[in-house]
């Protein structure tokens, strides 16, 4: 390969590696493009009308189905705060009292956070949402 090859090849390589570096970089977590994993219920009330991913646990008793609207409320928990959350469609199959999740929409200003999507998990969230 000649002297010109190798200086285009070395610069192909640096340009992708610099795209595949800056596509990372803004679309990890916490990132000036990216979206944390979840943030807790303190904090998702201090980004009210922001889009947003929280986690906590379904509070027991809490569960609501309404036929009218065709949407599920329950209270979120974690680290001692309650959060409503309303949600137009239908819970996971695993979803139940105690769930794990991470529900993801916005904290109206009227305090209920208002779910576009509805993730379980089985293992625990975070340290910070269940202490």
């Amino acid at each position: 390969m000649s002297r010109r090859g190798v200086i285009g090849a070395t610069i192909l390589v640096v340009i992708v590696a610099g795209v595949i570096i800056g596509f990372k970089l803004f679309t990890s977590p916490g990132a000036p493009g990216g979206m944390p994993e979840h943030i807790t219920i303190a904090q998702a009330a201090e980004r009210v009308g922001q889009q947003v991913k929280v986690g906590g646990d379904v509070a027991p008793g809490s569960i609501r189905w309404d036929n009218a609207s065709g949407s599920l409320s329950f209270i979120l928990t974690g680290e001692g705060n309650r959060m409503p959350v309303v949600y137009p469609g239908l819970a996971p199959k695993d979803f139940k009292p105690g769930s794990a999740l991470v529900v993801e929409g916005t904290y109206a200003r009227n305090g209920v956070f208002e779910a576009i999507s509805i993730t379980t998990t089985s293992s625990p969230l975070c340290k910070a949402c269940h202490q």
